[in-house]
């Protein structure tokens, strides 16, 4: 019987044995299923609580793949019906049921019978814990319901136990453990109500007593609420034992914030924020002072999240202050919301980093490689010696690889003199590049002993919002992460922090403690909320502890409601600086209005004094919004045709004022004449909407070009010159690849089509070749539509220029080589592609054909030993060009290379090259390359449970990543894997449906079957497929990077069967490929001179059988590949 364990990590027995559960997605579908009380469990169900947010691309097989592995661990079947999937019923058992069972019979033993065996039950009933409810599963949407009603009746037994301990007279064993309690959960009365109880039945009068008014000090202070019924009358017990009475402590004590002086200065905006009274938030502080503490074991995160006006920036502003007072640098950046500006938080840092160094010893504050940081902070290029900055990469991932590591160095050197702490505000409106950058430094090899502290809307964005997935992936609570979410605060600290803010100017006025019982409900704690409405009350004279009459329901409402009660002129104002942005230049906002310098002064003193905007303290005359929601509330009330005239006004004001300097505006103007552009003319804003687009490409922020570019092509639909929109679309597409789009495809596919319709064969070749992952489309089918395209734009222009033809040349042979008809066609123009592009002298140019041509090849099988030169001469260029990408490329292709040549030393240390450089480059498609050819190697090197691990984490990360054959290439090392374990027939129903849905692509998968059958005792079925294969003289096996492992399969199955009349067909086949590995990286079906030893054996030639054993056995032992020399000896 199958018994499966949620109540702690989640596992399955049967008896004794542990089975093992692979992967957290494998166990977030056993406990789903054993949880649904025999009840089917939705496919759809199912993929949101294994992939959340960001479902795979095909969803249904993904989910196949997992339940087909859940399937080949457990002893009972999965099965499926039009419902969803379930556990066979009555094959399973649940650990919670029993904890459920023994709950119920403690609880209904301690109410009727002697405590003794509630006591004993109960403990039973707890003995069945072994740690939290499904582990570090609990955030999974479909089992946090379920542990959540575990937890809390795990707490009603504790409690039920605790109550019969006392019961029995054994209330001195369980003092500490209530001590305990109460410690971790001060508000929580029934720990509190039990301990008084212990305390009197054990003979302490006194200490039960003291330890009532402990805790109604600790309520009354942290809830503003008198103790509950259950305290209460557990207090009652103890003073009616003799009658006596004690009073209770009436006061409540306030908290103030320290001193805040600080030895070092602090950043503009902290220093600001502080100013401001502080109030609560303690648990929340000794969080962060616990990240500090632990800041040399590496960078750690806190991250503050909560709803707007929470006051997350203003805790962050006062751990930053208290840092800082002990010698702290603090560096503070922000994220802005309506002007994507890539890694704006850290160029901000920089900045101010930059400024507080002398120029002589900036070279040495910024660490060893300080050149990429120009791409932040393009002033640098002036201050740092011109050999330290470096030339363009030639692709993204490189480029965003150096200024990456060039940020870790800059902040490792920071940490080295003094601690530093990062503050990065408002992280819900970053753009992806940053994102990634901080995910980098988490995971950086560099020692980072610092602290990072962000603040983010949890609930800014809806849930399928990329932004949404890449935040929550960033601050994955971790031994390094640590996750803060902040709610309201409690009465006593809206109290303190209404007293400090708040001025009733009249003796019957509201006090504070009125405001805060009137406003507590309606603000939900919020500081923000609750200032703007105690305001109203007390501007409305509302009567002593009462709210004022029409209370505002939200903070919308009362923004409108300040900023009505303002002159029109001032009105105008705001509105203006709205529009600019969160912090503005006032002379911008006079320049768009037409303001005299007098008036401005006059409109603005009005505006501070209401406490809207406040004026900034730097160098420049800047003035802030108190806080966003001010801002956009403002702006939410612009009528849309006044807001596009402000818009078109401020974008005006800034190209004339920075028509020297226009590049470093692009954003902005880019957003304010597309915000213009709504109402009115839309050529200035495509026009700045595609010079920030070509900007963010430039500073490595593809994210934020795919939103420039998109929003310019949406402003003109249909209206723009073929030629334009060709191009627009193009650039979309290649912002759409760099930032791991899958959509760049049918773009890429529409700017060609529109360039061929106007005959325009510049832009046709530009799209055709720009539309490509690297490699072939997939593995399974050939893509037609782009195959047409390539044919199209090279007819189109037999005179291109070189460089043009070789790179469409090398792409259609790579989309092409996976068709046996145009197989051989595929090499030949690849190999003209090779030619043409080592005419160009471009050692970049050179390498990336190099790199196309060796995959051709490859794929191809045409030239399986020569495949080893090509890698070997790409390494060359690779090293002779320093360039990143393409060594990643080289190392590749040198790891696949050499290992079908049997040269394991050399494959296993450039493929860990290849992973060490896939991972620094953020290379999503070659990370998960390398990661399911790190799966493979196990299989050789014989860990086959690591190995399927190992496979299945590949697979989520294909999945992820949109690689469309992700799931071909897991099952087929599942089948890899099994065939190694003697367990095929485990896979026989998914062999079937990959034959069913593959095998036209990749009919290596009909020699499988083939093998399958022949292993499960179904020889024939097995001989069926071996007739066809043999009716075709093997042609229907076409050469391609299978085309080894199909025949290793059909000899597997040949020899099973002791089909000796196909034995000599298939050794004359693999004879000229003796000594090499029937392996791609991916699926290895060891030595051929192996299965060329079966067939000799089958023909009765034992003398060139023992020959071939030999060799395979000799081959084995020298890569360490322990499964298949077993096999090798036994033949």
């Amino acid at each position: 019987m199958l018994q499966v364990l949620v109540l702690g990590p989640v596992e399955a027995r049967v008896g004794v044995e542990h089975l093992r559960i692979g992967g957290r997605k494998q166990q977030t579908l056993l406990a789903r299923l054993a949880t649904s009380e025999g009840h089917p469990v939705s496919p759809d169900h199912l993929v949101d609580d294994l992939w959340g947010q960001h479902p795979p691309r095909d969803p249904v097989h993904a989910l196949q793949a997992h339940v087909s592995r859940l399937r080949a661990t457990l002893p009972v079947d999965v099965e499926a019906s039009s419902g969803g999937y379930r556990l066979a019923p009555g094959a399973s058992t649940l650990d919670a049921t029993e904890f459920a069972a023994l709950a119920e019979r403690g609880r209904a033993e301690l109410a009727a019978g002697p405590p003794e065996r509630a006591a004993a039950t109960l403990r039973a009933a707890e003995g069945c814990w072994r740690g939290p409810a499904f582990g570090d599963l609990s955030d999974v949407s479909g089992l946090r319901p379920v542990a959540a009603g575990l937890e809390s009746r795990r707490t009603r037994v504790l409690a039920d136990r605790i109550e019969a301990e006392i019961a029995c007279g054994d209330q001195a064993a369980v003092l500490g453990e209530l001590r305990s309690l109460v410690t971790r959960h001060p508000l929580q009365e029934q720990w509190w109500a039990l301990l008084v109880r212990a305390l009197h039945q054990d003979g302490r009068r006194g200490d039960s007593l003291a330890a009532y008014q402990e805790a109604r000090t600790v309520i009354v202070e942290e809830l503003g609420l008198e103790p509950g019924q259950q305290l209460v009358q557990a207090h009652r017990a103890v003073l009616q034992d003799d009658g006596g009475a004690t009073r209770a402590p009436t006061g409540v004590p306030v908290r103030r914030a320290p001193p805040r002086d600080g030895r070092r200065t602090l950043p503009e905006e902290v220093s600001r924020r502080v100013q401001a009274p502080f109030s609560g938030r303690l648990p929340e502080l000794a969080e962060l002072e616990a990240a500090w503490r632990r800041r040399d074991r590496g960078p750690g995160l806190v991250a503050l999240s909560g709803e707007p006006g929470i006051g997350k920036t203003r805790l962050a502003a006062e751990f930053a202050a208290r840092c800082g007072a002990r010698g702290a640098r603090v560096l503070f950046g922000r994220c802005d919301e309506t002007i994507a500006v890539p890694y704006q938080p850290l160029m901000e840092m920089l900045q101010d980093y930059v400024d507080s160094c002398a120029p002589a010893d900036l070279p040495s504050c910024l660490g060893r490689s300080p050149g990429p940081l120009v791409r932040l902070l393009p002033r640098l290029t002036t201050l740092l010696a011109a050999e330290v900055v470096p030339g363009p990469a030639s692709d993204p991932e490189t480029e965003r690889y150096r200024l990456f590591e060039a940020v870790a160095e800059w902040l490792a050197h920071a940490c080295v003199t003094e601690p530093l702490l990062v503050v990065i505000d408002d992280l819900q409106w970053a753009d992806e590049a940053t994102l990634l950058l901080l995910r980098r430094l988490l995971r950086s090899p560099t020692p980072l002993p610092m602290v990072i502290v962000t603040t983010h809307r949890d609930r800014e964005h809806q849930p399928a919002h990329a932004t949404t997935a890449a935040i929550a992936d960033l601050v994955r609570h971790s031994e390094q992460v640590s996750r803060v979410p902040l709610a309201g605060l409690s009465r006593a600290d809206l109290e303190e922090l209404l007293a400090d803010r708040i001025e009733t100017g009249s003796d019957t006025g509201p006090t504070p403690g009125d405001l805060a019982v009137s406003i507590e409900a309606a603000s939900g704690g919020n500081p923000l909320f609750a200032l703007e409405l105690a305001r109203q009350t007390v501007d409305t004279r509302g009567p002593a502890g009462a709210p004022a009459t029409g209370l505002p329901q939200g903070l919308r409402e009362l923004v409108e409601q300040r900023v009505g009660r303002l002159p029109p002129p001032v009105q105008e104002l705001l509105t203006c600086a709205a529009v600019i942005g969160r912090s503005f230049d006032p002379t911008l906002a006079q320049e768009a209005l037409g303001l005299e310098a007098s008036d401005l002064d006059a409109r603005l003193d009005a505006a501070a004094y209401t406490l809207l905007i406040e004026a900034s303290t730097g160098p420049r005359l800047e003035y802030v919004f108190s806080h966003d929601v001010v801002r956009a509330a403002l702006y939410d009330a612009v009528p849309p045709l006044r807001r596009a005239e402000l818009h078109r006004l401020v974008a005006t004001s800034l190209e004339r004022r920075h028509l020297v300097d226009l590049a470093s505006h692009y954003h902005q103007l880019a957003h304010h004449f597309a915000a213009a552009a709504v109402v009115g003319p839309t050529t200035e804003a495509i026009h700045y909407l595609v010079l920030a687009g070509r900007s963010a490409l430039e500073q490595r922020a593809p994210a934020v070009a795919v939103d420039h570019y998109t929003r310019a092509l949406g402003l003109s639909p249909g209206s723009l010159p073929p030629a334009r929109e060709s191009d627009l679309l193009t650039e979309l597409g290649i912002a759409q690849l760099q930032a791991g789009r899958p959509e760049y495809r049918t773009t890429l596919l529409r700017s060609a089509e529109l360039a061929r319709a106007e005959g325009d064969t510049a832009r046709l070749a530009a799209a055709a070749v720009a539309n490509s992952r690297g490699w072939w489309s997939s593995t399974a089918e050939i893509d037609d539509e782009r195959v047409a395209v390539l044919e199209a734009a090279l007819a189109a222009d037999t005179e291109a220029d070189p460089a043009t033809r070789s790179r469409l040349l090398a792409g259609w042979s790579l989309e092409t080589v996976r068709d046996p008809e145009r197989r051989l066609e595929s090499v030949r123009r690849s190999t003209e592609a090779l030619q043409l592009a080592r005419r160009c002298g471009d050692d970049l140019m050179l390498g990336r054909t190099l790199a196309d041509h060796y995959a051709v090849t490859y794929a191809s099988f045409s030239d399986p030993r020569g495949c080893a030169r090509i890698s070997a001469e790409l390494l060359e260029v690779a090293t002779r060009s320093g360039d990143d990408g393409l060594q990643m490329m080289a190392a590749v292709g040198h790891t696949q290379a050499t290992l079908m040549l049997g040269d394991l030393e050399t494959s296993d240390d450039f493929l860990e090259r290849a992973d060490r450089s896939a991972t620094a480059l953020s290379h999503h498609s070659r990370l998960w390359m390398v990661r399911t050819w790190q799966a493979g190697r196990l299989v050789l090197r014989g860990h086959l449970v690591e190995a399927e691990d190992t496979a299945a984490a590949a697979l989520d990360l294909g999945v992820a990543t949109d690689q469309p054959d992700a799931m071909t290439w897991f099952a087929g090392q599942l089948f890899t894997i099994r065939w190694m374990q003697g367990r095929l027939h485990e896979l026989i129903d998914e062999i079937e449906t990959q034959v069913a849905t593959q095998a036209d692509g990749i009919p290596a998968w009909r020699a499988a079957h083939a093998l399958a059958l022949a292993e499960v005792g179904r020889p024939t079925d097995a001989e069926k497929i071996l007739d066809e294969f043999v009716s075709t003289d093997l042609h229907s096996l076409p050469y391609d990077m299978l085309w080894l492992q199909g025949v290793a399969y059909l000899c597997s199955a040949c020899r099973a069967v002791g089909r000796t009349d196909m034995a000599r067909v298939l050794y004359d086949a693999l004879t000229p490929y003796a000594g090499l590995l029937a392996d791609n990286a991916t699926i290895g079906a060891g030595p051929v001179d192996l299965h060329l030893a079966q067939m000799a054996r089958l023909l009765g030639e034992d003398t060139l059988a023992e020959r071939h054993r030999a060799a395979a056995v000799r081959t084995c032992a020298r890569i360490d590949a322990p499964l298949w020399l077993r096999r090798a000896r036994d033949v």
